[in-house]
């Protein structure tokens, strides 16, 4: 039994040592194929200081190593040389088309050795920096004549970007009908995604929805890289002499993944449960943003770039896979569900391709062609969920528009009733002026009648004046639009507080008089305020101090405070709890232990909002006379 599994496993050691100790590729034998690829015999050797020539490197065979499948070296600042012997029989044809993918290495040159004599040479490309630019309208292909025999064939490669070789020989038909038919495919590709770039703008243009603005962003700078990179923007738009350093590959590749990154964050990330990723996020934006200005300023200055930014957008594509479960997990509809569902083959997708890009995978065709964005398919997909995701936007819209419409006649039918009710006031207020005339002159004419008055209709006829006064002050505020809200409590004159103090108590009834004492430290106390309203607060807060003082005096006083005028009402009533003083100036508030008296819980009320349209502060404080304080202070008038 062991013997069979030894013998089982003999292919397995026999492979394992060919690997390790094989020093040489073996050679490529032309046979009668039409296309050959050349990546499983290609050997590499590093050339970090730019410092080898040709004839060295011909003495430097020992020091190639063989690459397999091909090399993936990652971002390369330096000169790589690559090695691929070939074998070509007498009766196969010698007429062959190298071609070089990707399309976007900057600089290759290439040597045909054989016997140590070079029988053909050439440089190709996108770009040399050190002559003349732009080596060739369509880079990376030329015809090769390859010799009968052993030969070998020699790259050096000069590039600043991610170093993936997939050379291939290839007969001229075999070439015209490949070129066709990727011509062909990346014109099919280039036209959908042109579609759905316009599609998108018009529906951000028609909806304001800014996902339709950011999805447009991402496939229209994906579809200018795809063109850029397989040469066919730069050679039609930029001359010689135009724009010699800059990279327009990598300023559309800064575009388009500033505004993928951007699109998926707002799409998939919940920013209040994932507020974590977010710092990611905002990094790859300024990543994005240097990679467009290392375009602009060309050179390698674009790889340094993007050789921290592979590794991060590596781990925020990962990390974003986390919103996509959830949203398949607890989805609130159908489209967030679908969207996390398309999400998860997006991202195995663009892992794979980031990791080829960064140089910890190795390239294979697949990845290759991964690199246009995640393929036509994956931006089909993300086009349909993004059509539900944004007609629940839009759903989600027109439901705030109709709450919102709803609200707004709400409104107005309370704006009409208001109306209504200071009409009606207006008119109340007006038509009783006249009854309260008559009254004060029939008082008037009492008083002028009976000629030696009693104390009792001293006191009446006082009374009687007092409510008649303090009536005709409330209409006048009543008479005035909109009430608490209007203009007539808002400040608009010079209001001495002291002279305001004493004409109020003057009104209150003569048997009163002798319950009011003043005590005014300052002569005139002048601040910027409204009479009227002034003059009403204050005659509530008296007559209150009055009502639960239970006959005992009041005090009420003015002075100056730190930044102007106080003016306050002690009492000797039972006081206002700690725990009430706070409330007793909501409206119809009433504190419990004064239940008893009348009152509707509105005077307070009214005060507070006239002080607070002054600019001024009312307080409920402990009195000096064992009672309540209510105490207001204003700042000096101007």
């Amino acid at each position: 039994m062991r013997r069979q599994r030894w013998k089982w496993l003999l292919p397995v050691w026999v492979s394992a040592a060919y690997w390790v100790f094989s020093a040489n590729a073996q050679a490529v034998e032309l046979g009668s194929g039409d296309v050959y690829l050349l990546e499983n015999s290609i050997e590499v050797l590093q050339d970090p200081e730019t410092q080898f020539t040709f004839e060295e490197i011909l003495n430097k065979s020992t020091e190639f190593q063989l690459s397999r499948p091909f090399p993936a070296l990652g971002y390369t600042r330096d000169v790589v040389w690559f090695r691929i012997p070939l074998k070509r029989p007498q009766s196969i044809r010698s007429d062959w088309i190298l071609k070089i993918s990707p399309s976007y290495l900057d600089h290759v040159d290439f040597w045909l050795e054989q016997g140590g004599t070079v029988v053909a040479s050439e440089s190709i490309g996108r770009r040399d920096y050190s002559e003349v630019g732009y080596i060739l309208p369509d880079a990376l292909q030329t015809h090769l004549d390859i010799p009968e025999g052993h030969s070998t064939l020699y790259l050096r490669v000069r590039t600043g970007t991610t170093l993936a070789i997939l050379p291939a020989l290839m007969a001229p038909d075999a070439f015209l009908i490949q070129s066709e038919r990727n011509s062909f495919r990346i014109g099919l590709v280039i036209g959908a995604m042109l579609l759905v770039f316009v599609f998108n703008l018009l529906g951000w243009w028609i909806t304001r929805v800014g996902l339709y603005g950011l999805f447009a962003g991402y496939v229209g700078f994906g579809a200018f890289s795809i063109l850029e990179g397989a040469g066919l923007i730069s050679s039609f738009f930029w001359s010689e002499w135009q724009l010699l350093t800059s990279r327009p590959l990598s300023i559309s590749l800064g575009f388009s993944w500033l505004f993928a990154y951007m699109f998926f964050m707002q799409l998939l990330v919940d920013k209040k449960k994932e507020w974590w990723l977010l710092p990611l996020y905002y990094l790859l934006f300024a990543f994005a943003i240097a990679q467009i200005f290392a375009g602009v300023i060309g050179g390698n200055a674009y790889s340094y770039v993007t050789e921290v930014m592979v590794p991060v957008g590596i781990v925020v594509t990962g990390l974003t896979m986390v919103s996509a479960l959830r949203l398949i997990l607890k989805g609130e509809s159908g489209s967030q569900k679908l969207l996390g569902v398309a999400y998860l083959p997006h991202a195995l997708l663009l892992i794979p391709n980031q990791l080829f890009t960064g140089g910890w995978l190795s390239p294979s065709l697949f990845s290759i062609f991964s690199q246009t964005q995640g393929g036509i398919l994956q931006i089909a997909v993300l086009q349909v969920v993004l059509m539900y995701r944004v007609k629940d936007v839009l759903q989600e819209r027109n439901r705030a528009l109709e709450d919102a419409t709803r609200v707004n006649a709400e409104v107005e039918r309370e704006r009409k009733i208001r109306e209504e009710q200071s009409r009606f006031l207006a008119m109340i207020t007006h038509e009783i002026r006249t009854p309260l005339a008559v009254v004060d002159m029939s008082v008037q004419s009492l008083k002028a009648m009976d000629q030696n008055p009693d104390s009792f209709h001293k006191t009446r006829y006082s009374r009687i004046q007092s409510a008649v006064k303090r009536m005709a002050t409330l209409l006048e505020l009543g008479l005035k639009k909109d009430g608490l809200n209007g203009e007539i409590w808002q400040p608009d004159a010079q209001v001495d507080l002291v002279t305001l103090s004493q004409k109020v108590i003057s009104e209150f009834p003569v048997d009163q008089h002798e319950r009011i004492q003043w005590d005014g430290t300052v002569q005139a106390a002048f601040i910027l305020g409204n009479q009227a309203a002034l003059k009403l607060t204050c005659f509530n807060l008296i007559e209150n101090a009055l009502k639960y003082s239970d006959d005992k005096a009041v005090l009420v006083s003015a002075g100056e405070s730190d930044n102007g005028f106080y003016w306050q009402v002690d009492d000797q009533g039972q006081g206002i709890p700690q725990e009430q003083r706070g409330k007793i100036f909501e409206k119809f508030f009433r504190a419990g232990e004064h239940s008893g008296k009348p009152g509707l819980g509105l005077g307070l009320y009214i005060a507070q909002q006239i002080i607070e349209r002054h600019k001024g502060r009312i307080a409920c404080l402990p009195s000096r006379l064992g009672g309540a304080c209510f105490r207001c202070e204003f700042d000096k008038g101007r």
